[in-house]
């Protein structure tokens, strides 16, 4: 779970580990000096061991085939630990190819609130999903441009590291 607005002290101690907060800035990614108030959002990761699925589905145009690389609660992949980020259930964290889109990564967490973009680093590459807002709902996060790096791992079978931080 990430640390949460309130009580910052005592949320950075439960996520990180740390009494010392220069030692669980350090493990945040954040360089002195800072505020405690830039520990919001942050977490202090968990892994990810990536799944696959594939279908075919037919439509008015024909037939067109679908694989997503990754996890998606209930259908494919795991995380070990707690799966949350700014206290979200994650849900989805995929890399989809279809007939129309190659290498299309999607993140979403449960019930989001946040309307801001995601860095997201899987087995150290890192790749920024940006918010997708519509009619004022947030409809999840997308990356059309993951570095191959981070592509790789989803489509390796893990488990890798996942860290996740607002941007």
């Amino acid at each position: 779970m990430a640390v949460v607005k309130g009580n910052v002290g005592s949320s950075v101690v439960a996520e990180f580990g740390e009494r010392s907060m220069l030692a669980a800035g350090a493990k945040a990614g954040l360089k002195p000096v800072f505020q405690m108030s830039h520990f919001v959002g942050k977490s202090a990761g968990f892994k990810l061991k990536p799944g696959h699925t594939e279908w075919t589905d037919y439509d008015d145009w024909g037939a067109y085939f679908t694989e997503r690389w990754g996890y998606a609660k209930g259908a494919f992949g795991s995380f070990t630990g707690a799966a949350f980020f700014d206290g979200k259930e994650i849900t989805a964290l995929h890399v989809t190819n279809d007939t129309w889109t190659q290498n299309q990564g999607f993140l979403n967490l449960g019930n989001p609130t946040r309307n801001q973009n995601i860095k997201v680093t899987l087995a150290g590459h890192s790749g920024v999903f940006i918010v997708n807002v519509f009619k004022g709902t947030i409809q999840g996060w997308n990356n059309n441009s993951l570095p191959s790096g981070f592509i790789n791992a989803l489509k390796s079978g893990g488990p890798h590291d996942v860290k996740l931080e607002y941007i």
